[in-house]
């Protein structure tokens, strides 16, 4: 990957972005796979909780297991992106892979491990406040990249990671608006969530939960379309996907599924979460990608790394 100089950071909305996509294409499989090690055991358990939680007559009884099972594989997910994040950042920069030795790992995870949750809270106390969200959402985003456990200490990382949420500010709103899914997950989640939290508010609403959905679903993902434009265009092709694909299989093999029974009643609120998933799981390797650049470009502005790298290019073009 070619590696240009940190001015172009500021002078282009969309530099970050088109670096980005060229970054994971030119990445190994083995570094990629790092990334979906830690998020597919987690999206998966999410969506069995979701699942579990909305339809069985025993939710309440292992409701608080389940919870907890549900955060561990959340801190494991973030260890896992960690790891992902940092590998992309040796790749940037052309740096020999540094060994994982126990020491170091045992450090990231208490990194990750302290710091991460707390973006739960954080980060939608933020967009209700609205202006501080971009630089609190790239302070998180940040702190997978510095925390690279070669301390344990969450000062150092805290600091780094802020000051350089604070760079470029335009293109990093522009970044998070055209490839965060946070907004279109947790909007599409709030959605889900008073399909089943209306009927028991309003004694008047007899309508079944999944009848009342596709009305909601349809009008907040609507709203939502100017604040993830391309998470939404994601999410509508995956849906068109999941549903069309049980009918191309019944008009090429003649095989009949429960999909292909069950006709408009497969949008229900564990197909549509299903939906957001798989989005997810698309954008946020964009996502983590175009943070490693921003802050390999961020530190290069007291080291010069991508100065030392530009040259190094001029110079094997000379040859």
């Amino acid at each position: 990957m070619k590696t240009k100089t940190h001015s172009s950071v500021q002078d282009s909305l969309f530099f970050v972005i088109d670096q980005a996509v060229h970054l994971l294409r030119e990445v190994p499989a083995n570094v990629l796979a790092l990334y979906f090690t830690g998020s597919v055991p987690f999206v998966l358990a999410a969506l069995y909780f979701w699942s579990e939680m909305s339809r069985s007559p025993f939710a309440l009884e292992y409701a608080s297991g389940a919870s907890l099972a549900l955060a561990i594989l959340f801190i494991w997910m973030k260890f896992w992106h960690a790891l992902f994040s940092v590998r992309l950042r040796e790749f940037i920069a052309q740096e020999s892979p540094q060994a994982w030795t126990v020491k170091r790992l045992w450090n990231l995870l208490i990194v990750q491990a302290a710091l991460q949750p707390s973006r739960l809270i954080v980060l939608p106390v933020a967009l209700l406040v609205m202006i501080p969200f971009g630089w609190v959402y790239a302070f998180y985003e940040n702190i997978s990249v510095i925390g690279n456990g070669q301390s344990p200490r969450l000062a150092p990382v805290i600091q780094r990671s802020w000051n350089l949420a604070l760079l470029w500010p335009k293109p990093n709103h522009v970044l998070i608006w055209l490839l965060s899914p946070f907004m279109l997950v947790s909007t599409v989640v709030f959605a889900m969530s008073m399909s089943y939290v209306l009927p028991l508010i309003s004694p008047h609403v007899t309508t079944a939960p999944d009848q009342i959905l596709f009305g909601m679903a349809l009008i907040f993902l609507v709203l939502i379309l100017p604040l993830s434009p391309l998470g939404m265009i994601l999410l509508t092709n995956i849906i068109l996907t999941l549903f069309a694909l049980p009918y191309l299989l019944r008009a090429l093999f003649g095989v009949e599924t429960l999909f292909t029974i069950s006709g408009l009643h497969l949008f229900n609120t564990t197909f549509i979460v299903t939906a957001c998933a798989l989005t997810f799981l698309c954008l946020d390797p964009l996502l983590k990608a175009a943070y490693a650049l921003r802050c390999f470009y961020g530190d290069s502005l007291t080291s010069g790394d991508d100065l030392r790298l530009s040259l190094q290019a001029i110079q094997k073009e000379s040859r």
